[in-house]
Parts: structure tokens; C-alpha cells; sequence
């Protein structure tokens, strides 16, 4: 069975500080009261949700969405391209995006032997897929 994970992502309103906690479904769900709180403190405000996608990049970390990841991919003429993309949840697989005309299959493409790696995430790191 897959494992399933939530990465939170939070806010601190009064100087931007940004904290991300990491929870398996069954540890929430048996402790829904006490992270309630926590969550809904009046400093704090949850500016993310992420599925974990049951991968983990080259390095060996776990892959959420909202994740940035970098990867190359070789076209028919043997041509590297490099890329970089968000991992969201899109159809029945999470992917990402080569230039916003191809979706790729994170599963594919790292059963490939893809060399994936997670570069940032889009709350800490926005600029990276701005660029």
C-alpha cells in the first residue's frame, strides 16, 4: 500500500518566516485535535497542502507537490535539454511541465533513470520556477 504524507507548509505572519512540518495520514487523522490548534494559531497562517508522491528524487528525498525539480531530458537528435518544473497532481499521476506543451510522468520519467532533483519548493523558492 502507498504511503501517504502531507507536507504542511506555514507562514509566520508578523516576519515571513516559513516553517514546513511533515505528517503521515494516520498520524493526523489520530491527532487531528492537537495539530487543529497548532494550525489555527493567530500567527500563523497554512499557505500549503502537499501530497507526498511516493518518489524521491536522485539524492534520495522525498518528492511533494509543490515541489521544484530539475531534470534534462535528450530529444531524438541525442540534444540535452535542461529543465525545471513544480510537481502537481494532474489526470491520475503527478507530473510536471518540460515548457508549460509537455507534461511529463514523474513515475516514467524516473523509471527511466531520469536524473530528478528537487531544487526548491514553490513557497520558499518561487523564483526558481519564475526564471
Amino acid at each position: 500500500m502507498r504511503e501517504i504524507k502531507l507536507r504542511y507548509t506555514f507562514k509566520r505572519l508578523s516576519d515571513g518566516f516559513i516553517k514546513q512540518v511533515w505528517v503521515k495520514l494516520e498520524y493526523f487523522e489520530s491527532r487531528v485535535g492537537e495539530i487543529y490548534n497548532w494550525i489555527n494559531h493567530e500567527d500563523w497562517g497554512c499557505i500549503g497542502k502537499d501530497l507526498y508522491t511516493s518518489l524521491k528524487d536522485k539524492n534520495g528525498k522525498e518528492i511533494y507537490e509543490g515541489d521544484i525539480v530539475s531534470f534534462d531530458i535528450q530529444d531524438y537528435n541525442g540534444i540535452d535539454h535542461f529543465y525545471k518544473s513544480e510537481v502537481y497532481y494532474w489526470g491520475s499521476c503527478f507530473s510536471c511541465d518540460t515548457d508549460k506543451s509537455c507534461i511529463i510522468n514523474l513515475d516514467n520519467a524516473l523509471a527511466d533513470d531520469e536524473d530528478i532533483e528537487i531544487i526548491g519548493n514553490i513557497y520558499e523558492n518561487p523564483e526558481l520556477i519564475k526564471e
